[in-house]
Formats: C-alpha cells, structure tokens, sequence
C-alpha cells in the first residue's frame, strides 16, 4: 500500500539524521529517586564547600557568649518551702475548733468560721503592690558592698544596667521598645507634670512593711497611692525576682533572686512574712473585730453590774432597820437591776471567752518544711550552658546562611 504523499511532508523529520525511536533509545531514564539522591548529595557538596561559615559563626557566637558569661553579674537564689494548715470539713470552719472540744458555754452558740482563703492566691498575694513596696523599703545588708541600704535606693541608684542588659535591650528588646514608642510618648505628652514632679523625691505613702501588714485598719485600708515610674520599674524588677508557686503536692514555695545572698535570704523571709501575716489577718479579721467589740460590752456591763450591786448595798443599809412599802419597793428594784446587770455580765463574760479562743482558733499555722538557707554559690550566670548554647546557635546561624545562599544563588541562575 502506498503512503499518501501529505502524510510524508507533514512528518516531522528526525534530527541529525536520526530517527525518534533511536534518541529515546540513547537517552537514559532517571527515576524520581535517583533524581532526590542527586540533589540530596549536591546540597551536601554545596553546604561543605562553604564550611568557613559555620567554623566563622561558631566562633563569632562563642566569643559572644564567652563575653556574655565574662561580664554578666552574679545573681544568688533562696527558697523556703511551707506546709500549710490542712482544711478539716468535719471541723468548724475548718479548724481544729477549740470551741467543740471544750464542749462550748451554756446559751452560747458557737458562730459560724472566718474567712477562708484558697492556696492558689497565695502568689497573687506575694506578687501585690503592697507587698512589693514594704520589701523594697526594707534596710538589708549588702555583703558584697559592706553596707545597709534599702532595694529601692539600690535599684536605682547603685544597680546600674549592665552590658548585656543593654546588649539584650538592644538587641533582643528592640521589637518591643519599636512597639511601646508610640504609647509612652502618647502618655507621656498627655501627663508630663507626673512624669517631670514624682521621680524627684521618694514619695511619703511609701510607708514601713509594718504598716503595709496591718490590713484592718480602716483610715489607710482603701486609701489610694500614686507611684513614680521609679517605683514601678523597681516593683517590676521584684515581680521577676520573688516568686512563690503551689507545688502539686501541696506545699508553698517562696523564692527570691537578688545580687548578693544575704538580700536574697532576707527577701525571701519579707516575702513569706507578708503572705503569712496577710492570709493570719484574712482568716481572723472577723473574729478579731467580734472581740474587739465584745471586750466593749464586756467593759460596760461590768460596769453597769458593779453600780447595780453598790446601789443594792447603799438601799438594804438604809432599810435595814425602817420597814416601809415604799422602802421595800425601792429595795426590790434594786435587787431586780443587780440580777439583771449580773445576768448581762456573767453572758458577756462567756462570750468574751468564746471570743477569744476564736481568735486563736482561726489563727492558721504554718510549718516550715525546708528553711531558707543562704546560697554559697551562684545561681547565676551560668557559664557552661551559656558557651554551649552560643556554639548551637552558631552552628545554626551558620546553616542559615549557607541554606540562604544557596537559594538566592539557584533563583539568580534560573532568571539568567
């Protein structure tokens, strides 16, 4: 049969003389895997060939973070550990309740508990203004200064940022500082007068821990304070040295970071008096002002019942020997107030007990399970981790660049 003679112009004609099927034949066939394995072992050859970037990074890092660990300063930490007071739900207001041993008194109920605070406040009351401002203007002694002075004054006058706070700031901190620009320069616009008045002088509502402690005193209970800017980048700087976390067990444990040991012990034990002095005064605050103002009565009655039994007296004296009605009426209204005073006195004489030993049913104990102990060493900086992690990281920088080179070299071949 003979081919028709469009079909012979219109096929295509093979290259250099040879035809199709000879080409496929010479041209071997990879398969996707073998395609991966090359460039798995391409990318290799490429990121070997630029070795001195890794060995450079390395070292640039390492010397980075030698200097870091060189320079940084040395931070102290202390911890106590405490056993909280269980709470019974069989007892009274889950206390040992003194008042049901003792069996009570005749005609006296029992009342109901005080306050009771649940353990996962605790930090937030270790964490609070108040509690940061009695420890900052608390005196400590500096060993590593040989001088006493409070953290306030130290923070800001004596514990000056060093090299690689700024390092940090400038670097690590720098997004952040972009982002808050604007807001402190709106603020700080909208109320200079505070801003230029309240870092000149140490403000007089910074008062001793003894009263920021005493929380059921009224005048001074919801008082409000104004701070400095001063103040409150000192109590951020407490807020990220003092901690205090419920362990699962259980157990309350107080910790505190400073620069020198001995202020880290003493910071720790401020901050466990504060917790411990608050939640005592939130758990007997009602029971203390329940005998506060039974003490009151207690005193007015004994009063009343001591010039009722004087007038009872004075009546059966001068009636002793004159029998008249209206001398036995006047004696019997005597005898009627002397039993009625000595009535009111013997019932707020009980209570008066009862609220007494209220009060020191509802006073919490406390045990120390692990005491604070004064560090010998420091927890901080630690140089080893330090040097390791600089090694990683420039290992890792090292990578990157050679990974991004690589790219950018790829993309500038195929748009040539």
């Amino acid at each position: 049969m003979d081919t028709p003679e469009e079909y012979i112009e219109n096929k295509p004609k093979p290259e250099n003389g040879t035809s199709e099927g000879q080409k496929l034949e010479g041209k071997s066939i990879i398969s996707p895997d073998e395609e991966d394995e090359i460039d798995l072992l391409k990318l290799f050859q490429q990121v070997w060939s630029r070795r001195k970037v890794v060995f450079i990074t390395m070292g640039i890092t390492f010397a980075l973070g030698l200097f870091i660990a060189i320079v940084s300063p040395a931070e102290y930490s202390t911890e106590i550990i405490l056993m909280p007071q269980t709470s019974d739900p069989s007892s009274l207001g889950g206390s040992s309740s003194i008042l049901t041993q003792l069996g009570g008194f005749a005609g006296v109920g029992l009342g109901g508990a005080s306050g009771t605070l649940d353990k996962t406040l605790y930090p937030d009351i270790t964490q609070s203004t108040s509690s940061y401002l009695a420890i900052m203007d608390e005196e400590m002694y500096f060993s590593s200064l040989d001088t006493s002075m409070n953290l306030y004054y130290y923070f800001t006058e004596v514990n000056t940022p060093s090299v690689t706070e700024h390092i940090k700031r400038y670097t690590l901190g720098l997004p952040r500082m972009l982002i808050r620009l604007p807001i402190s320069l709106l603020s700080s616009s909208e109320k200079p007068s505070l801003v230029q008045n309240t870092d000149q002088v140490f403000p007089d509502n910074l008062q001793k821990a003894e009263d920021h402690n005493t929380l059921n005193k009224s005048d001074t209970l919801y008082q409000p304070i104004m701070l400095t800017s001063l103040q409150l980048s000192v109590i951020a700087k407490l807020g990220e040295r003092i901690i205090t976390t419920i362990e699962g067990n259980g157990m309350v444990k107080v910790s505190a970071t400073m620069p020198d040991p001995l202020v880290a012990a003493k910071s720790t034990k401020l901050a466990v008096n504060y917790l411990t002095q608050y939640i005592t005064d939130y758990r007997i605050e009602k029971a203390q002002a329940d005998l506060i103002f039974i003490e009151k009565q207690y005193e007015d009655k004994k009063n009343r019942y001591n010039e009722a039994q004087q007038m009872l007296a004075s009546i059966q004296d001068r009636n002793s020997n004159i029998v008249t009605e209206r001398g036995r009426i006047e004696l019997e209204r005597a005898r009627t107030d002397y039993n009625l005073a000595f009535s009111l006195y013997q019932s707020v004489a009980q209570q008066l007990e009862q609220a007494r030993i209220k009060v020191q049913e509802e006073t919490p104990a406390f045990k120390v399970l692990e005491p604070i102990q004064i560090p010998l060493r420091k927890s901080a900086p630690n140089e080893e981790l330090i040097i390791i992690l600089s090694l990683f990281a420039g290992v890792a920088l090292g990578f990157a660049i050679i990974i991004i080179q690589i790219i950018y070299n790829n993309i500038k071949l195929k748009l040539q």
